[in-house]
């Protein structure tokens, strides 16, 4: 009948395809890379390979430094309770610490000003120098748009690790608030200052 026959033809057509794709090398497509340029063939191997690149923040360097944050403000005699926050190079909260007495508003104004340092790769002393007063619109625009995760004023430091390729790689970033701008972020530096192979970015 004419539906066995199509069958059987269908059957002869599928078997043709198969031995002709088998008989042409594959190749992958040329935008088929993982970032770091691994081959995607590589499987689960090769992302591991990609990612093991990508320097970050450990919770026991970020408590290191947020306890040096809070030890530089006890030695200048920094009367104001402090908030501390940590975070990695995504921008994920590692460590927060608030003194006794501290403000509720602190921890936040501390964490806003760590993402400020992940999020444009700067600390938030320079995000005020480059738009504050002259383009004062534009940073309250970006801060909205960030949802408050951005302030234009000193407390906010990057922490920077140079590579063996001298590429300069953003692993995290400490924000302290509490007292005087120049103050918070003269305990953020030293607390950056602390760790070894991280540099301060103020």
């Amino acid at each position: 009948s004419l539906d066995v026959l199509t069958m059987r033809n269908l059957v002869l057509l599928s078997t043709s395809l198969i031995a002709l794709a088998s008989s042409r090398p594959f190749s992958q497509p040329a935008w088929l890379r993982l970032r770091g340029g691994a081959d995607a063939s590589g499987g689960a191997a090769a992302k591991a390979s990609a990612l093991r690149n990508i320097p970050t923040l450990t919770l026991e360097t970020a408590d290191a430094m947020s306890s040096a944050a809070l030890r530089e403000a006890a030695r200048i005699g920094l009367e104001a309770p402090l908030a501390v926050v940590v975070v990695d190079a995504a921008g994920r909260v590692l460590v927060s610490k608030r003194q006794n007495r501290c403000a509720n508003l602190f921890p936040t104004i501390a964490a806003a000003k760590a993402q400020t340092c992940v999020n444009l790769a700067m600390s938030s002393r320079a995000l005020q120098k480059k738009y504050v007063p002259e383009r004062a619109t534009q940073v309250l625009a970006m801060t909205s748009i960030a949802g408050g995760e951005l302030v234009p004023f000193p407390g906010g430091v990057v922490c920077v690790f140079i590579d063996e390729n001298g590429e300069r790689r953003v692993v995290g970033a400490i924000g302290v608030s509490g007292a005087a701008g120049d103050e918070d972020e003269h305990c953020a530096i030293v607390a950056v200052q602390s760790v070894d192979g991280v540099t301060a970015e103020p």
